[in-house]
């Protein structure tokens, strides 16, 4: 069996690389619990190159699947057409799973497969992990039911199987970062959720895991070599085991469960490199602003620096929050979750990166919108800058709306409408807001460590890690290769780095960057073959 991985980003959950995603790992481990003699975990990369013939394989599971599109500099994700294409060339059983099998695929919305589609044998619009279990226990593509879902119970087995798998990922062993899950579905499912988000429609209430399995999955990916994990697979880390599901959708956090979950994944990978989060409600932060608190320091105590929070505020416009019901209901609910994060999270850590700093997530295209929604988030977002309050990152994107949201019956029409305001609010927040808060995290001056040279694209380096500074090189190195950066310049959503050690060939215009080096003394430490005259401490900055 051929686990072919196409990858997918959703709400809850990324998987396209350095990511190593929950879906791919499961259906591997749930194929090696049924007792499939021999199972490959296959990045679309190496079937695209030709590196992989699938037909050698008795059964094909292609997992795809995009419903939160970003810019990925770490690889292209499959989309739905070019895997269906794959699967129906290959001369085997085939499987379509993921995210695009159930709630569709694109970025401009995306409609279900249909029952039957040419080429691909089961469809699996419950969990591609239990379909796989099923046809290789039972031998047959008729025997499988293809909306069955696995349960917790069942889980605990295949995340601990499917670890090998990151074995063959693009990035192993040293950038691979593996997702973990904690829970899906969302304490919001009691209104429905997020008018656009496919958490509540596919998964509906929360399903937590025991914090005895998650560190079970880590034993066992750190038993292969994995040292990097994000906690990222839940729409809220802050509601993890938290108080009150089911009675109120802002359920009382629980740091001792948090605190158990994190203390454990630590002591089983006590040489892990990366240990990060992604989601939380911000609403839950600023209403139980105690116990928050805690968990932050949780996060802090046992995270490693660089970690990011991200924020699903999508507007600060309160009608068109009432009409998508959002998460939160004012803009100083917001601020006061930031607030609790950044000063918690706040200082810089030894790789060059604060802590523990929320992120922003904006969407554009929402039911009701005008021009007034996006005079609304730039009046909002120019307070938040006056305020001096700290934000790792804004993400703005487009609405998808998917089969089974309520923006599915509503389509793209209010972004057709505000395509204009739209573009102009993107330009705002990068051109105005987004340089501020870069500035503000990483001043001219900061060393960033551990940075890695992107294979695809090494032009840029980044810290492996939750959504990562973009690190625009000014000398060339290697592709993969590891340096340290210090930063000199900002722009939008990057920063400009000279790569530590400085080498003599990367040229006087480099040199020239240097703290308290001016273009004269470049050009003579240059032609003369010396490292520039600087205090002594920085002299570690040269390879010369």
């Amino acid at each position: 069996m051929a686990i072919l991985d196409g990858y997918t980003d959703e709400p809850a959950g990324l998987g396209v690389p350095p990511y190593l995603g929950t879906h791919p790992r499961y259906a591997y481990g749930a194929a090696r619990a049924a007792g499939a003699t021999e199972v490959r975990y296959v990045p679309v990369e190496r079937v695209r190159s030709g590196d992989v013939d699938l037909n050698r394989f008795d059964v094909v599971v292609g997992i795809c699947g995009v419903h939160t599109p970003g810019k990925y500099l770490g690889a292209r994700p499959a989309d739905l057409s070019e895997m269906l294409r794959i699967l129906s060339e290959v001369d085997a059983v085939t499987v379509l799973g993921g995210p695009a099998a159930q709630s569709g695929h694109g970025r401009v919305g995306g409609e279900l497969p249909e029952t039957e589609v040419e080429g691909v044998d089961v469809i699996a619009r419950g969990d591609v992990e239990a379909v796989v279990y099923d046809l290789v226990s039972e031998g047959s593509p008729e025997a499988v039911d293809p909306d069955r879902r696995r349960s917790i119970e069942e889980l605990r087995e295949y995340s601990v199987k499917g670890a090998p798998a990151a074995r063959e990922h693009v990035d192993y062993p040293d950038a691979v970062i593996a997702e973990l899950e904690t829970y899906r579905g969302c304490p919001r499912f009691l209104s429905g959720g997020c008018s656009f988000c496919t958490e509540v429609p596919r998964y509906g209430e929360p399903e937590f895991r025991p914090p005895e399995d998650v560190v079970e999955e880590v034993k066992a990916l750190y038993k292969v070599g994995v040292r990097r994990f994000r906690v990222g697979r839940q729409p809220c880390v802050f509601s993890y085991m938290a108080e009150g599901i089911g009675e109120t959708e802002r359920p009382r956090p629980n740091p001792e469960a948090v605190e158990k979950l994190f203390r454990g994944i630590c002591t089983v990978a006590p040489d892990l490199v990366t240990l990060h989060v992604d989601n939380a409600n911000p609403a839950v932060i600023a209403e139980h602003p105690v116990e928050s608190r805690e968990i932050a320091k949780v996060l802090v105590r046992y995270g490693t620096p660089g970690n990011v929070v991200a924020f699903g505020v999508e507007t600060f416009d309160e009608r068109v929050a009432r009409k998508n019901n959002l998460n939160v209901e004012s803009k100083e609910e917001v601020f006061r979750a930031i607030e609790v994060v950044a000063s918690v999270g706040g200082y810089r850590g030894w790789n060059g990166m604060p802590y523990l700093l929320p992120g922003l997530n904006f969407v554009c295209g929402l039911i009701g919108e005008n021009r007034e929604r996006y005079r609304r988030d730039e009046e909002v977002l120019r307070e938040l800058v006056e305020r001096g309050l700290r934000v790792r990152r804004i993400n703005v994107r487009n609405v998808v709306p998917f089969p089974g949201t309520e923006m599915g019956e509503h389509g793209t029409k209010w972004l057709e409408r505000n395509r204009e305001r739209v573009a102009a609010f993107k330009r705002f927040v990068r051109e105005e807001v987004d340089p501020v808060l870069l500035r503000r995290v990483l001043p001219k001056g900061t060393v960033l460590r551990r940075l890695r040279v992107e294979p695809r694209e090494p032009e840029f380096a980044r810290q492996v890690g939750s959504y990562p500074v973009a690190c625009r090189l000014l000398a060339e190195r290697e592709p993969g290769e590891w340096v340290d950066g210090l930063v000199v310049g900002h722009g939008a959503r990057s920063v400009e780095v000279i790569p530590l050690p400085v080498r003599r060939e990367d040229g006087p215009d480099v040199l020239a960057k240097l703290p308290g080096v001016g273009k004269k003394e470049a050009l003579d430490a240059f032609l003369k073959g010396r490292r520039p005259r600087v205090p002594y401490a920085l002299r570690s900055w040269f390879a010369f």
